[in-house]
């Protein structure tokens, strides 16, 4: 039988990871408007195929890094 201590901290390790979860699919978001935004920029512009890769590239990395970061908070 659960008392209430360990009902508590159940409920309380449940928010936790509630919240963790909602914050980080919203980064996932964010991330991914910000890859269309670029996208969209590219193709508005008209840029390069050379340098629209190499843009593209870099902020693939910027974006792992992000979501690195994301993940260990």
């Amino acid at each position: 039988m659960l008392t209430r201590r360990t009902t508590f901290l159940s409920a309380s390790i449940l928010g936790s990871v509630t919240t963790i979860t909602i914050k980080l699919y919203q980064g996932t978001k964010e991330l991914t408007e910000m890859k269309q935004s670029a996208d969209g920029f590219i193709k508005h512009y008209r840029i390069s195929k050379q340098l629209a890769n190499k843009l593209t590239q870099e902020l693939e990395v910027f974006l792992e890094c992000i979501q690195a970061g994301m993940s260990s908070s």
